[in-house]
């Protein structure tokens, strides 16, 4: 899957955007997200 590079840097830069977000809202639950629920990936990105 060939990307451009200039789409793989906005998808990246969104990623850690999203990675961020998800982190600091996962932080503020009492159990994490993870141990909770092991089976939750991140399926689909959100196109710009």
């Amino acid at each position: 899957m060939a990307e451009d590079p200039a789409v793989a840097a906005l998808l990246e830069d969104g990623f850690q955007d999203v990675v961020a977000l998800s982190s600091e809202v996962v932080g503020n639950l009492p159990i994490p997200l993870s141990a909770a629920r092991p089976d939750i990936r991140i399926q689909e990105m959100p196109i710009w």
